[in-house]
């Protein structure tokens, strides 16, 4: 029987925000809101959560979650990415190649179960796709960006100067929240932005969190929607599928 797995990249050492993945985000670990929302879903067989940090496995497990193995060294820098550190979490736990792996962002508290669900169920609804993720659009067209060059803004892209903005094409970015795929694609090193279906999530309800103004600002959105009654209803979330 295929499992669905769902593994957490946690490693300490975070150079801009310290200690990122279990500081308080109002009021409790930031890394518990993923781990809930995980198995709020009720859709994960095993929760893993790859980390160098016993204070982070610590964390990890006071609410269930699994800590088989602590992640080596070559695997806990910063420059290391995220296809990699999964490749060695599925080789250090016992997989099928037709196990659903679900990777979880640690600094994560606006993940919901009903996203993770739709997630899985895209992922087996479509036998083409190698991964499954949150996407937002870009809230202005990055065509007619600017960056600094010779001492001043200009034009990334002179020849969109004159383009009004709803005649170009949009763009999207991920949120930094989880990918769905099958262990096969895992275990290939499949490109996680080849072969992609997005879920285009609102910009309200997603939150990058790189910096300290990232930080606040995601503190600011959530505080908002808990005033709303967040986590909102399905229907509510006007999710949009990009095939």
């Amino acid at each position: 029987m295929q499992e669905n797995i769902g593994i957490v990249p946690a490693r300490s050492g975070s150079q801009r925000i310290k200690n990122k993945n279990i500081r308080e985000f109002l009021g409790k670990p930031i890394i518990l809101y993923a781990l809930e929302a995980m198995q709020n879903s009720l859709l994960f067989d095993r929760i893993i959560v790859s980390t160098d940090s016993v204070a982070i496995a610590d964390v990890a497990k006071s609410i269930g979650a699994e800590v088989p193995f602590f992640r080596p060294s070559n695997l806990s820098g910063s420059d290391v990415n995220t296809i990699d550190v999964v490749h060695h979490a599925i080789n250090e736990i016992c997989v099928s190649p037709g196990d659903r792996i679900c990777c979880v962002y640690a600094t994560n508290p606006f993940l919901t179960p009903d996203l993770i669900s739709l997630g899985l169920n895209l992922l087996l609804e479509d036998g083409e796709i190698d991964y499954v993720t949150p996407v937002v659009r870009y809230g202005f067209p990055i065509q007619r960006s600017l960056v600094f060059r010779d001492g001043a803004l200009t034009m990334a892209n002179p020849q969109f100067m004159y383009t009004h903005s709803q005649n170009l094409e949009a763009s999207y970015h991920e949120t930094a929240q989880f990918w769905w795929g099958y262990a096969d694609r895992w275990l290939e090193k499949a490109p996680m932005q080849g072969r992609l279906l997005g879920i285009c999530v609102p910009s309200w309800s997603q939150q990058d969190i790189d910096t300290e103004e990232d930080w606040l600002e995601a503190e600011l959105k959530f505080e908002s929607l808990i005033a709303k009654g967040w986590p909102l209803s399905f229907d509510k979330m006007n999710y949009k599928v990009l095939r």
